[in-house]
Order: structure tokens, then C-alpha cells, then sequence
């Protein structure tokens, strides 16, 4: 017997993560028929397409921005915000509704973040500020900051005029081998 995938999808409230109030609205399980996303290594989870049997009315969720959650065996796979919805006719006759979705990195390219660090400084220190000054305030991207690496201390000063993704993107250039979702 396999692990059950289920999607769930919820009412969202607030545009930051101080702010963001989430209400399930409804769980598709046996209707789920494909889900697939793409995977950014900076920034985690990207663009998601979901297919679920029958006509889903989501217009409401497309509008609002409502986040759909896929959760394979209890564990979260995926999270992103509702973008747009279809409905399609499947060989055989059976109709269903495609979901796309959008990652929270999406969000990191629409965040403009601008600043100078002094050498010393380290990867880790760099990118909380980044998340704590930029990131956090303009979205619903939260983060734990005890689950964040970067030992790699700058060796000059480091300046960044640009988007948040472009920036996490160079400072896991730095550290090495360094991964950071969202």
C-alpha cells in the first residue's frame, strides 16, 4: 500500500508572515491525479502544477492568492500561492481542473534589498539580516534562524543593489555548497 498524497487548500489572510492568517478550505486526495514543481537549490520550492479531478471553482483562490499544500504521508512537500487555474476535458471525457501554483522563491525576485557588509561578516549573519531587513517585512516567507548555515566569513566588503534572490544566489556562491528554502 502506497503513501497517500493529498492536496490542501487554504483561505490566506495578510500579505507578511506577521500578518498571514491560513484557514484549510478544502483536502483532494483520491481526486489528485498528477502534481509536479520544479526545485530552486536558493530558495527551495519554484512553480507547481497540480491536476485534480472534476470542475474546481477556484476563482476566489486564484484572485486572493490562496495557498495549495501538498502533503505526501503527513509530510509537506510543497507550499506556494494559487496563480491561476483551468479546466480541461482528460482523454476519456472526464473533466479536470490544472492548478498552477507559485513557490514562495517567486516572491524573492519581486524583493528589492540594498546594503554593505564589512569583511568579517559571515554568510550566516548576511543572510538573516537579509531576511529579517527585507524579506520577512514584504512577504509571508518566515524562517528559523537556527536552521540557517554560512560559516564563510567575507574577506572585503560586500554590497548588494538588487533583488533578494539574486542576493541569496551569490552568497551560496561564497559559502560553497549551501541550499536555503523557503
Amino acid at each position: 500500500e502506497g503513501v497517500s498524497l493529498e492536496v490542501r487548500i487554504y483561505t490566506t489572510t495578510g500579505l507578511t508572515a506577521a500578518t498571514l492568517t491560513r484557514e484549510l478550505s478544502a483536502i483532494y486526495g483520491s481526486q489528485v491525479v498528477s502534481v509536479t514543481w520544479r526545485y530552486d537549490r536558493i530558495g527551495g520550492v519554484d512553480h507547481a502544477e497540480i491536476v485534480v479531478q472534476g470542475g474546481l471553482d477556484l476563482s476566489t483562490a486564484t484572485s486572493a492568492q490562496h495557498e495549495a499544500q501538498v502533503e505526501r504521508g503527513g509530510v509537506v512537500w510543497y507550499r506556494g500561492r494559487i496563480a491561476s487555474h483551468e479546466h480541461f476535458t482528460a482523454d476519456g471525457g472526464e473533466l479536470r481542473t490544472r492548478i498552477w501554483c507559485e513557490g514562495y522563491v517567486t516572491k524573492l525576485a519581486e524583493i528589492r534589498v540594498s546594503g554593505t557588509w564589512t569583511a568579517g561578516t559571515t554568510i550566516k549573519s548576511v543572510v538573516q539580516d537579509l531576511l529579517t531587513s527585507y524579506v520577512k517585512p514584504a512577504s509571508r516567507i518566515n524562517f528559523t534562524a537556527s536552521n540557517i548555515v554560512g560559516a564563510y566569513a567575507l574577506a572585503g566588503a560586500l554590497t548588494f543593489e538588487g533583488t533578494a534572490l539574486a542576493a541569496f544566489r551569490m552568497l551560496a556562491l561564497l559559502q560553497g555548497s549551501t541550499e536555503w528554502g523557503v
